[in-house]
């Protein structure tokens, strides 16, 4: 009976996504639709890229700025689900369209290689460990910064066609390895970045990456990354409406 269930809603969501890339279409409709509803909600939108008011920035998912996931913040709450609800809370205009462009890029790339319940655990996955880092690093440095959005699980996804490839032995692995290391460089030293949400995401991409394409009968896990990464969706939903709860009104 789970087994059905899974296929059918696996089947719902190919026909209202599309077939061939259904999780990449969702978390792309998702991050945009966000966007349009914070736009809509609090009458303002940042063009370049600005935070905003904080209590603004923390209602819709923000991470940092005095409300670390590991459990600083206004109220002191350990909020684990930030690290996923951050990965959908764009800034402003550029800042989304950069990010939905190279998930629609490399997510499509990825996930038509490895199927979409274990392209949600790769991108959540490495998006999350990605804030992780971020907010230990943080935590060494001594700086609470705000930080939000989809680039560590872009990095992610994007270091793991680099280990795809590298285990296939794929040699355009070397040139994507390359750009990524560039798009690193260039966001560290030029853009106002959170280079160890990068780091993290990337980190964590590339061996998984690797792992998924030398995983020995994928198709007897096929059910588990499913129910993952159907749970792991439902989940970046669900992270979203947490922050907005979490709050006491100001």
């Amino acid at each position: 009976m789970p087994g059905q269930m899974v296929m059918a809603l696996t089947g719902l969501a190919r026909t209202a996504l599309g077939a061939v890339h259904p999780v990449t279409t969702f978390f792309v409709g998702w991050c945009c639709a966000l966007f349009v509803v914070r736009v809509l909600v609090t009458g303002s939108w940042r063009g370049l890229g600005a935070v905003g008011p904080m209590q603004d920035f923390w209602r819709w998912g923000g991470l940092g700025g005095g409300w670390g996931a590991l459990g600083s913040g206004p109220v002191g709450q350990w909020e684990p689900w930030r690290y996923l609800s951050a990965m959908f809370l764009h800034l402003g205009v550029i800042h989304l369209l950069l990010n939905m462009t190279a998930l629609w890029q490399f997510g499509r790339a990825l996930e038509s290689e490895i199927r979409p319940g274990r392209f949600a655990v790769t991108f959540l996955g490495s998006g999350a460990i990605g804030f992780v880092v971020s907010d230990l690093w943080t935590i060494l440095r001594g700086a609470d910064v705000p930080t939000a959005g989809a680039s560590g699980g872009l990095f992610g996804i994007a270091a793991a066609v680099v280990g795809y490839q590298y285990a296939r032995r794929d040699p355009r692995y070397k040139a994507l390895a390359l750009q990524l290391l560039v798009f690193a460089l260039v966001f560290a030293f030029v853009l106002n970045v959170n280079s160890a949400a990068h780091i993290g995401g990337a980190l964590a991409g590339a061996p998984l990456g690797y792992w998924l394409y030398r995983e020995k009968q994928p198709h007897r896990h096929d059910r588990w990354f499913a129910w993952a990464g159907g749970l792991l969706v439902l989940f970046s939903i669900l992270s979203v409406a947490l922050s907005q709860i979490s709050l006491p009104n100001p």
